[in-house]
């Protein structure tokens, strides 16, 4: 066993030195793609959770009647929250929202008029697209008042909803392009490898070999490329990441949504991976292909 190993490995390393044009080009192409599919899916993530975290800061303020007692706001909060794609409800009394819209800057001289402010009830969505269905329930709720309009932040919402969407459509395709240049790459590559070896495949042939015995160096020379190209993709994002992160942490608002990221080291190892699978992938794809036909 230990002596296949040994042969198989010796013979990918063999293979990736004499042909050390197409097994750089594989490495780099490899890399490339890796990189852009980890930075546009660190990019997702973090632009996802952004949004995700965006969409809770949208609120519906819905206005009460002025006859309507606390304990009917708070139940009509209750019956909101059961409305599908509210994530939550909170009643807001006149006083508090007025005390708060006085209290910023600017707006001092209006704490000493009259409150015109209603009862409100603020409402947080959990899902954007269903704003205006959650409005037309609401405003069939006996607790509304009518001659008052409900403040909605549509277009803001709109434009969120149709952001997210696009991110995740977007970025989805560019992955997977990106997955398939660099597996197409790694494919030719250790096919031309398989092209140039035929002779010695085949005298490996009648001589007894297992199929299995020719086909492992060319699955380890996949698998080397994969992983070279993996971390050299890793490697490059950290160093990309930390120059971004050291020109704009000065320019981010601590008040901004927080966006969850991918740590580097995370981020490494996972690419490492995706390199190593996608490798060993286009490799026995090559090489099944050959021995088809030499079958």
């Amino acid at each position: 066993m230990i002596d296949r190993i040994e042969f198989a490995l010796s013979e990918a390393l063999t293979a990736l030195r004499r042909n050390g044009m197409m097994t750089a080009a594989a490495i780099t192409t490899c890399a490339i793609a890796l990189f852009l599919f980890g930075g546009l899916g660190s990019a997702y993530v973090s632009l996802s959770s952004y949004l995700h975290a965006l969409q809770y800061e949208i609120a519906i303020m819905v206005p009460l009647k002025p006859t309507t007692l606390r304990s009917e706001a708070e139940a009509m909060t209750r019956r909101i929250r059961e409305i599908d794609g509210v994530q939550d409800a909170r009643f807001a009394p006149k006083e508090a929202v007025w005390k708060e819209w006085t209290s910023q800057p600017g707006m001092e001289k209006w704490r000493t008029t009259a409150n015109p402010l209603p009862d409100q009830i603020k409402v947080l969505l959990k899902d954007l697209n269903k704003g205006n269905a959650v409005i037309e329930k609401i405003k069939q709720m006996p607790e509304y008042d009518p001659k008052r309009r409900i403040r909605d932040a549509s277009p803001e919402r709109e434009r969120v909803g149709f952001l997210i969407g696009f991110v995740r459509l977007f970025g989805g395709l560019l992955s997977v392009a990106s997955l398939l240049t660099a597996g197409t790459l790694i494919f030719n590559t250790v096919y031309l490898t398989v092209i140039a070896r035929r002779q010695q495949i085949q005298i490996m042939s009648l001589l007894g070999a297992s199929r299995s015995t020719i086909r492992w160096p060319f699955l380890l020379e996949g698998v080397i490329q994969g992983c070279a190209g993996g971390l050299a993709a890793g490697l490059l994002l950290w160093g990309c990441a930390a120059y971004i992160g050291s020109r704009t942490r000065d320019f981010l608002s601590s008040n901004a949504p927080s966006a969850a990221g991918i740590g580097t080291s995370t981020l490494i190892l996972f690419l490492i991976v995706v390199g190593a699978l996608l490798g060993i992938l286009s490799a026995g794809l090559s090489v099944r292909k050959h021995l088809r036909y030499e079958g």
